[in-house]
C-alpha cells in the first residue's frame, strides 16, 4: 500500500466546515487509509528516527574529528574522579559518535580516586587499555566504603604512574600495603599524614615503622609529610623535586645530602619543620644542582639548616627561602664556615656567581639586612636579597635566629664585604637589639646606602662611627684612598630616648654633621647629602632649637616625635 500523499490527507487550510458534504466520503476514506498503513507498518518509529539522525549528522559539531572530541572531553577532566566521571558517563548517552568516542579514548580512563564506587573503578581499569594510572587517595575520616578501593589498587599496582595519597593518622598501615605492592612505573609520590585528628575521630595509636617502597625505577617526584618512608633507596636517586615535612625528613643529614649528590636533575627542593638535631655535622664537599630553580629550608635546627646551605652550589635558583627554628642557637662554627670571607658558597647562595670557577660580581645587586627579636635573648637576623640580572630578578630570603646577632651580622657584613661585588644594603632595627647593643658599620661601609636603628646606644654609636674616616679598598682590595665610613649613605633615621639625658646625643649628632658634611673639621670634602636623616625622640620640643641649627648645613634633617 502507497504511503498517502500530503494533497490525499487533505492538509489544506480549508475548515472543516467549508468542505462540500458530497466530498466529506472521500477524506473520511483517505484518513481511514492513512491510519490503516501507519497501525500496519512498524517500521513508522525507525523511519521517523532515521530521518532526525540524518538531520542532526549535518550539524557543524558533528562533523568534527573525534580526535577534537577527545581532547574536548578531556579538558572536562577538572577536579577528582569523582566529580568528571559521572559527566563522561552522562556523556555518552547524547548519541553513538559521542558513545564511541568517550569509550574508545583510554586517556579519558585514567585516574582513579578514593570516592568513585568498586564498579567504576574496574570500568576506569578496563577503558584505560593498558596505559599508566594515576590514583587520588584521600582518606582521613573513618569508615570501610574505601577498602576495595584499596584491593584493586594494590591488585592493579603496577599500572600507577601517579600517587597522590593524603591520610589520617589511623591509616598508614594500609598506604603501607599498597607502596610494598610492585610498582615498577611509579614517577610520581605524594603521601601525607594528617597530623590534626578529626571532630568524629581520634587517633587509634596505630604506628608504622619505617619501611621501603617497591623496587622500581627511580622516581621524579617525591612529596613526603610526617610519614615513615625510607628514603635510602636507589628509587630516589634522579628526583626532579623533593618535599620532605616533618617526620619524612631523615634523622642523619647524610643520607639528605646523599640523595642530593644524586639528583643533578633537581628542581625543587623544599625541607621543613625538622627539630632533631644532629652532633658533630661538618660541611659536606660542595653539591652542584645545576637545574635548581626553588630552594626552600624552613623551622629546621640550626645546624641541619646550615649544612646544606653551605653545601648546594645551585647557579640556576632563582628563589631561595630560607628561616631556621624557632629556638634560637649561638653562632657556631657552620654559621663562620658558611660566611667566611671570599667563600664561594656564600656566592653562590646568594645568586653571585654563576659557576664555581667563575668570578664574582658584575650584575648590581640589593642586600637588605633586617634584624627582628621577641626578647633580648632571642633574636631573628633576616636577609633579603633581590639580585637583578639578565634573565629578571632572582629572589633570596633568609632568616637566622641567633642569639648574638650583631656576630652573625658581623660575619655576613665581612663575607659581602670581600665578594668584591657591587651591590647595596640597608640595615633595620625595628626595636631588635638590646637597647645596649652596639652596631658595627665597617663591614658595611661600602655598601650602606639606608640606616635604620632604635636602640639608643646603636644610635649613638651610629653617629659616631659615622664621623670617622675609613681607608676605601680598591678592586684588588689593596688599601687606595681615604673615605667617609659609609660614604654611599642616603637615608638615615636614629633613636634618642626620652628617659635618658639627651646632651651627649646632641653633642654627638652636632660633631657628626660638622665633620661630615661641613667640611670645617677635615681635610676631607664633605660626604654627599642624605635624602632624608630623621632622629626620633620623644622630647621633640626641646630638640626644635636644635634642629633649625642642624637644618643650615643638612636641609634633609628632621626631628620627629615618637
Amino acid at each position: 500500500m502507497d504511503i498517502p500523499s500530503h494533497h490525499d490527507l487533505g492538509t489544506h487550510t480549508v475548515p472543516l466546515d467549508d468542505i462540500p458534504f458530497e466530498e466529506l466520503t472521500t477524506h473520511a476514506d483517505v484518513l481511514d487509509s492513512a491510519k490503516s498503513y501507519l497501525a500496519k507498518e512498524a517500521r513508522a518509529d525507525e523511519l521517523i528516527s532515521r530521518i532526525q539522525h540524518r538531520r542532526n549528522l549535518a550539524a557543524p559539531i558533528h562533523r568534527l574529528p573525534e580526535e577534537i572530541f577527545e581532547t574536548i572531553f578531556e579538558m572536562t577532566e577538572t577536579g577528582p574522579p569523582a566529580a568528571y566521571i559521572p559527566d563522561l558517563l552522562s556523556f555518552r548517552l547524547v548519541g553513538r559518535l559521542w558513545h564511541a568516542t568517550i569509550s574508545n579514548s583510554p586517556r579519558l580512563w585514567t585516574r582513579i580516586d578514593t570516592n568513585i564506587s568498586p564498579k567504576m573503578a574496574q570500568m576506569v581499569i578496563s577503558l584505560s587499555k593498558g596505559l599508566p594510572l594515576s590514583l587520588l587517595w584521600n582518606v582521613v575520616n573513618p569508615g570501610g566504603g574505601y577498602r576495595p578501593i584499596l584491593d584493586i589498587a594494590v591488585q592493579d599496582s603496577t599500572r600507577f604512574k601517579s600517587m597522590d595519597l593524603r591520610v589520617g593518622l589511623s591509616r598508614p598501615l594500609e598506604i603501607k600495603r599498597l607502596l610494598t605492592s610492585p610498582t615498577p612505573a611509579l614517577e610520581s609520590l605524594t603521601v601525607e599524614v594528617n597530623q590534626v585528628p578529626s571532630m568524629f575521630w581520634s587517633w587509634d595509636g596505630a604506628e608504622v615503622e619505617e619501611f621501603a617502597l617497591s623496587e622500581g625505577a627511580p622516581l621524579k617526584h617525591l612529596n613526603l609529610k610526617d610519614f615513615p618512608l625510607t628514603i635510602e633507596s636507589h628509587r630516589f636517586s634522579n628526583l626532579v623535586t623533593l618535599f620532605l615535612d616533618g617526620s619524612a625528613v631523615p634523622a642523619s643529614l647524610g643520607t639528605l645530602l646523599q640523595i642530593l649528590r644524586t639528583s643533578a636533575q633537581l628542581e625543587q627542593l623544599a625541607i621543613s619543620r625538622n627539630t632533631r638535631g644532629e652532633e658533630d655535622l661538618q660541611l659536606s664537599p660542595l653539591i652542584t644542582l645545576p637545574r635548581l630553580k626553588s630552594l626552600k629550608i624552613e623551622h629546621i635546627t640550626a645546624d641541619y639548616c646550615m649544612t646544606p646551605l653551605a653545601s648546594i652550589y645551585a647557579p640556576a635558583c632563582s628563589r631561595v627561602n630560607v628561616k631556621d627554628s624557632a629556638y634560637s642557637q649561638p653562632v657556631g662554627s657552620l654559621d663562620v664556615l658558611l660566611w667566611q670571607p671570599e667563600g664561594i658558597q656564600a656566592a653562590a647562595l646568594l645568586g653571585f656567581i654563576s659557576s664555581p670557577e667563575s668570578q664574582i660580581g658584575g650584575v648590581p645587586a640589593t642586600v637588605s639586612i633586617t634584624q627582628i627579636s621577641t626578647t633580648i635573648f632571642i633574636s631573628c637576623l633576616a636577609t633579603e636579597v633581590w639580585v637583578k640580572d639578565k634573565d629578571g630578578f632572582r629572589w633570596r630570603s633568609l632568616e637566622f635566629r641567633r642569639r648574638e646577632p650583631l656576630k652573625l651580622l658581623k660575619l655576613i657584613g665581612e663575607s659581602l664585604f670581600r665578594l668584591l661585588y657591587p651591590f647595596s644594603s640597608s640595615l633595620v632595627d625595628p626595636r631588635l637589639m638590646s637597647p645596649h647593643d652596639l652596631l658595627d658599620l665597617r663591614p658595611w661601609s661600602s655598601t650602606l646606602e639606608s640606616l635604620n636603628l632604635e636602640g639608643y646606644a646603636a644610635s649613638l654609636s651610629a653617629m659616631e662611627q659615622l664621623g670617622q674616616r675609613i681607608a676605601a679598598p680598591s678592586g684588588t682590595g689593596a688599601v687606595a684612598t681615604e673615605s667617609w665610613m659609609c660614604h654611599n649613605l642616603r637615608e638615615i633615621s636614629l633613636y634618642i630616648p626620652g628617659d635618658v639625658e639627651c646632651a651627649t646625643y646632641i653633642a654627638a649628632l652636632r660633631s657628626l654633621v660638622r665633620k661630615r658634611w661641613s667640611g670645617e673639621d677635615s681635610d676631607l670634602a664633605p660626604a654627599i647629602q642624605p635624602k632624608w636623616f630623621r632622629l626620633n625622640s620623644r622630647r621633640y620640643r626641646e630638640l626644635q632649637d636644635v634642629q633649625s641649627e642642624i637644618q643650615r648645613v643638612l636641609p634633609s634633617f628632621t626631628f620627629e616625635s615618637t
